[in-house]
């Protein structure tokens, strides 16, 4: 059995350090659950909406080092984080040091990475280049490595090899954000995982994708309707990992609402972590072999369950009388537009106030619309 934190983390933008020390903080509670894997969200030692900052090589530097921490905490325990990437040897398109949007995977105190990667790390495939994302502006893609070096960009995607205890093997297909929204792209990540899984007879045991995801009202609709389809055409169990906070590029504030999410093979969702709270929310995954598959009820307790003998493979537990029984899917109805609006800008409120450190606030109450909203979206959640 693999036991797997889904760590949902707040990230301050543009603080590495602090950053540093809250992922360390959640390592070491992942270590107190006896977590085999842990999974962080995208940037997460940087913050994504930073702007400019990208440019400072200091800061840069400092992301890199704080990086580098994180990999030698990783005793007795293997942890996916997302922070930049960086060839001092080559330039962007602007002239600067190469950057690149990346995952690192470590274990005991070793980096781990996709035999056909290029680099120690694995870059994103599709930087997005829309409304506030503007990451064509400080990394370098995928594509652009595999042109350089006269490849097909589908030779440089790989799996990430995991071997936990009693040397049991885990697949992972590792995925940045965007990598899995790929309805509208000429190229799909995904696709490309599943098909060389195939290829070379080695099993996905499980799609993990890392996210900066701001709040956008309807995204989790569309997100659960595209990685659901994923999941059910590829068999295979999808982790979701976002982040919490409010990050500021000086143009656009965005909320970062988390909501990280496990679909199982069927689509369905089986775990989801609560909106805009930092957490680490412990999965268990073990094979097939080893579980008892539950139907008809509502509880895996029950006199009508009973075993189904299928083909050994990773699916999402339960523990139950020190049983593992196949995880029911959680009933979960998204809130109301005005409610998640509102949930939004209150959060983001409260989190820019505690940014800033603004302690008092004075509204004109005039009667009108604004005074009117305004006053209920300062009030404590």
């Amino acid at each position: 059995m693999i036991r797997i934190g889904m760590g949902q983390i707040e990230i301050t933008p543009g603080n590495p350090r602090k950053n540093r020390d809250i992922i360390l903080q959640a390592i070491e509670y992942a270590k107190a659950l006896r977590l085999d894997l842990l999974i962080l969200p995208e940037l997460a030692l940087s913050g994504y909406l930073i702007g400019d900052v990208w440019d400072q090589p200091a800061f840069v530097n400092e992301c890199v080092a704080m990086g580098e921490t994180i990999i030698k905490s990783t005793d007795n325990i293997a942890v996916i984080f997302g922070n930049v990437g960086l060839d001092p040897d080559k330039t962007n398109f602007d002239g600067r040091p190469r950057k690149f949007n990346a995952i690192f995977a470590a274990q005991n105190g070793e980096l781990i990475t996709p035999q056909e990667s290029p680099y120690p790390f694995i870059i994103k495939t599709l930087n997005p280049n829309y409304r506030f994302f503007n990451e064509a502006r400080y990394f370098t893609p995928l594509p652009t490595v595999a042109q350089e070096l006269h490849r097909p960009v589908e030779e440089l995607l790989g799996l990430l090899p995991f071997t936990f205890k009693n040397g049991e093997m885990f697949n992972v297909a590792p995925l940045l954000c965007e990598d899995s929204w790929d309805e509208n792209y000429s190229f799909s990540p995904t696709t490309t995982l599943a098909d060389k899984s195939t290829i070379q007879d080695v099993p996905i045991d499980a799609f993990i994708n890392i996210s900066a995801s701001p709040f956008t009202l309807g995204k989790n609709e569309r997100r659960h309707r595209l990685f659901s389809e994923r999941a059910k055409e590829l068999e295979t169990p999808v982790f979701y990992i976002n982040s919490v906070g409010l990050q500021n590029n000086g143009k656009s504030i965005c909320t970062f609402d988390g909501q990280s999410t496990v679909y199982n093979q069927a689509g369905q969702v089986v775990a989801q972590s609560p909106a805009y709270e930092a957490t680490v929310q412990p999965v268990l995954m073990a094979k097939t072999s080893e579980a008892t598959t539950v139907e008809n009820a509502d509880s895996p307790i029950t006199e009508n369950s009973r075993n189904v003998t299928t083909e050994a493979r990773y699916e999402v537990v339960d523990l139950y009388d020190n049983q593992t029984v196949i995880k029911t899917p959680v009933k979960s109805e998204a809130p109301l537009e005005v409610a998640q609006i509102y949930r939004a800008l209150h959060y983001g409120l409260k989190s820019f106030l505690k940014q800033t450190g603004i302690k008092k606030i004075v509204i004109g109450v005039s009667g009108g619309i604004d005074s009117a909203l305004n006053e209920p979206s300062m009030r404590p959640y």
